[in-house]
């Protein structure tokens, strides 16, 4: 459910305002909402420290990861260390910016060999001038021609030619093309800055990776300075009234006004409390049981809030979210890759709460897969005889289990032979799925319309879900089973049709236009639910491919472990693959598809509350 939530208006003296802002930071209800995005020096001190917090700790990681050290240094205070690791991280950046400079100049230097530029300002005091060029051949040429000039040639590249240009007089600089090359040092001091340079970057790098076994630091110092720069912008936003009052505004939840007056009563503020109007645009509070919750990662993963006007569907989502993965992923040996995966991660996070719901979520992914494909009986794209082969036939005759088993599901699975005749039974389910789906969808508005008293409303929404059931059976008979279409279903349509034009609104010509498209796209929203049909069968394809073609290859045991590594590495692009497939299409059918149906728009932002998040 979309937790209630009430505006707020909140005064205070001008004297008390950082009093009161310390202790309504450590209540931790009320979400902020500034008239005016404060800037000043100490809020822009802040944000550099974080942004410093941040690259410290990305730097860290990537340095244990590619220098692992061995040495230990003495224990940091948290804002010592991260000072130390900024002060290494600035020495690093003008490190690599000086080796790049330098490799451009050796570069620059290796067409002309080892020599030094105070040679040639000699030669110029004694009036012989001598200017480096580099130029295509035919600009090379035309300084040749020229009687005053000496030209001499030291080194060609392709079309790029290396040439020295001698005269006794001074040329202006702008008609030549000279070479910008290092003033003081010579080729191979530039080389020895060069490996001297590369030789510090590798030292600070240790230094980093030696620093990095301490990097948990920063975890808290993280908190602390969200919470401090939160501070310092919410008192620096409030608004004013002369010299003597300030106030702020935001949302309270409904279940948290209580605690918020008595907050006003004791630190001696005026509260005002009022419902939010339509001009209003409250943040969104999801609120669910312990296993629903589990949905919130992939909202916060996409981006989508729905708008506090909106409605929850974040059960209907993990539902039909989880049906869609399992069928996209169709194998059960994928899924027990990312079962496993799973629980690695739940002993990972074990003590971090926070990532439970994270783990919560996928572990229940992992099994959906599983289960599905236990159900279709596919296993890495495997046939029975190879499973049977590699000692796995106990796999074989759990799918034979009637309790496991759905024969039903088997047309899914790539053994079957594409040209010929088939079982069509998954596209079917495909299209009974999005009838559910999208019926749901409106079949909920309906319910929504009669609890507001709209008849009308009520009576489009069950017209379209009509209409969806007439889709069914015309898309059936379309893709799977031509000439099977029941006789009756046109009177759908007909039934339908005028349910859905009594919730048009015909002063509106944008509207009148709109429905004819409406109608075509409820089809075409039903015919986009054969993706995951579609999707599965190819990861399917792909797999049992990588198996047939690599497993002719093992002919002999050194033959047999290459094919078998290169068969690993195929399942792993397969898997890929999958992850990639599930995040445009089992996403899209929620977020698009059924969204649309049910006039879900996720215009919302997330409730965010003024709180102290550390512990110091």
């Amino acid at each position: 459910m979309i937790v209630p939530m009430k505006c707020l208006t909140l005064m205070c003296l001008t004297e008390d305002r950082e009093h009161v802002l310390s202790h309504l930071q450590k209540l931790g209800v009320v979400h902020v909402t500034l008239e005016t995005r404060p800037d000043n020096e100490h809020i822009v001190f802040k944000q550099r420290a974080l942004q410093d917090l941040e690259r410290a700790q990305n730097a860290l990681a990537l340095a244990k990861k590619n220098h692992p050290s061995t040495y230990d240094l003495p224990a940091f205070k948290p804002k010592q260390f991260l000072s130390a690791v900024v002060n290494e991280l600035d020495h690093l950046n003008a490190l690599r910016v000086r080796y790049e400079n330098l490799q451009k100049d050796v570069k620059n230097l290796e067409p002309w060999g080892d020599f030094s530029m105070q040679t040639l300002r000699e030669f110029s005091e004694k009036g012989v001038h001598v200017y480096l060029c580099s130029a295509p051949m035919d600009r090379m040429l035309a300084f040749s021609e020229r009687d005053d000039l000496t030209v001499e040639v030291i080194k060609k590249e392709k079309n790029q030619v290396y040439f020295a240009v001698i005269s006794f007089e001074a040329l202006p600089l702008d008609t030549l093309p000279i070479m910008q090359l290092p003033d003081m040092e010579t080729l191979s001091e530039t080389q020895s800055l060069l490996i001297d340079t590369e030789t510090k970057m590798m030292q600070v790098n240790f230094q980093l990776a030696t620093l990095a076994k301490q990097m948990d630091l920063l975890v808290p110092l993280k908190a602390k300075f969200e919470d401090e720069l939160a501070y310092l912008m919410n008192t620096a936003g409030m608004s004013k009234e002369g010299d003597r009052f300030v106030w702020l505004k935001g949302y309270v939840p409904e279940p948290h006004t209580e605690d918020l007056k008595k907050f006003a009563l004791e630190n001696g503020c005026a509260l005002i409390l009022r419902d939010p109007t339509e001009d209003d645009n409250p943040p969104t509070q999801l609120q669910n049981n312990t296993f629903v919750s589990i949905i919130k990662p992939l909202f916060g993963f996409i981006g989508i809030t729905p708008g506090y006007r909106e409605w929850d569907v974040s059960s209907c989502m993990l539902v039909f979210f989880t049906i869609f993965v399992a069928m996209i992923t169709n194998d059960a040996g994928y899924g027990t890759v990312f079962l496993v995966g799973s629980l690695l991660g739940w002993y990972a996070v074990r003590k971090n709460r926070e990532m439970w719901p994270l783990m919560g979520f996928l572990t229940l992914e992992s099994v959906a897969c599983v289960a599905w494909g236990v159900m279709a009986g596919s296993f890495f794209g495997m046939s029975a005889a190879t499973l049977e082969t590699i000692g796995l036939g106990f796999m074989v005759e759990l799918s034979k289990l009637p309790a496991t088993h759905i024969p039903w599901l088997e047309d899914a699975y790539a053994g079957k032979d594409l040209a010929g005749s088939r079982l069509l039974n998954i596209e079917y389910f495909c299209f009974v799925l999005a009838f559910i789906h999208l019926a749901f969808a409106r079949l909920w508005k309906a319910r929504l319309a009669i609890k507001q008293h709209h008849i009308c409303q009520m009576l489009g929404h069950i017209g379209w879900a009509v209409i969806l059931f007439a889709n069914l059976f015309v898309a059936v008979n379309f893709v799977v089973a031509p000439g099977s279409m029941p006789a009756w279903v046109p009177y759908l349509y007909v039934a339908g049709i005028p349910l859905v034009l009594l919730d048009v609104n015909f002063k509106d010509v944008s509207a009148i236009f709109q429905t004819p498209l409406s109608l075509i796209n409820s089809f075409v929203d039903t015919l986009s639910y054969i993706r995951l049909y579609a999707v599965g069968l190819a990861g399917a394809c792909i797999a049992e491919n990588f198996n047939s073609i690599l497993g002719g290859l093992a002919t002999s045991p050194v033959m047999t472990i290459i094919s078998g590594g290169v068969l690993a590495g195929g399942h792993v692009l397969n898997i890929l693959l999958v992850l990639m497939a599930i995040m445009v299409h089992a996403i899209r059918l929620n977020a698009l598809e059924f969204s649309n149906h049910m006039g879900l728009e996720w215009a919302g932002y997330p409730y965010q509350p003024f709180e102290k998040k550390s512990k110091s």
